[in-house]
């Protein structure tokens, strides 16, 4: 692995600008993922909880799903028109936002709205990382970059379920809750730090 960023070529797998970038990415995909998911084992905690029916209480995996779908859609327009970097940077600090937040609300209601704004911005991430990928790595080492990022997507959809369910199986799920806020916040400090800046992106004029 070379020591000096190579700031003239796309990234390959010698680079150390590449196992940076797919670490980062990997970090960020982790964190949104892991958050995602995080509320499908408590489901039946917050049917109790909240005294709601199940399926009431599943809008809190339904709701950001749905909004993460115009997520997609204007982030990914951000991410072509003011940079990839940006949306994802921005879009992982109001994740953190919402989970920093979570555990401290006592309405249903409230709950559910800040969960569909998370939603929203869990898009970021995924609509910004590959073509992130697509302008600083070279074509030959994209398909690995591509795999460590989705290897990583699927780690932490699992570890999201299993840490907040065992974790609230010990504690609460508001104690759950602030230990992945405190992941969270590990992961986007490793994000900000690692992600190489790009060099190859020209800013569109797309519009929604």
């Amino acid at each position: 692995m070379s020591v000096v960023l190579n700031n003239n070529q796309p990234y390959t797998s010698k680079d150390a600008g590449f196992w940076r970038a797919a670490v980062s990415l990997g970090c960020g995909a982790l964190l949104v993922f892991s958050a995602l998911y995080a509320f499908q084992p408590l489901l039946p905690i917050f049917a109790s909880e909240f005294h709601l029916t199940a399926t009431t209480s599943s809008l809190l995996m339904s709701m950001p799903v749905i909004t993460m779908i115009p997520g997609l859609l204007i982030l990914g327009f951000g991410s072509d028109r003011y940079g990839r970097t940006v949306v994802m940077k921005i879009s992982l600090l109001f994740v953190l936002s919402s989970l920093l937040i979570m555990p401290f609300m006592n309405s249903f209601l409230l709950l559910l709205i800040i969960r569909c704004i998370e939603g929203f911005f869990l898009a970021g991430i995924p609509a910004s990382a590959m073509a992130y990928l697509a302008d600083e790595v070279a074509p030959s080492n994209v398909g690995l970059a591509t795999s460590i990022f989705i290897a990583s997507n699927a780690m932490g959809g699992l570890s999201g379920r299993v840490a907040t369910g065992y974790l609230t199986d010990l504690y609460s799920w508001q104690v759950s809750f602030i230990i992945l806020a405190g992941f969270a916040i590990i992961a986007t400090i490793c994000f900000y730090w690692l992600l190489p800046p790009s060099r190859f992106f020209k800013g569109g004029t797309a519009v929604l």
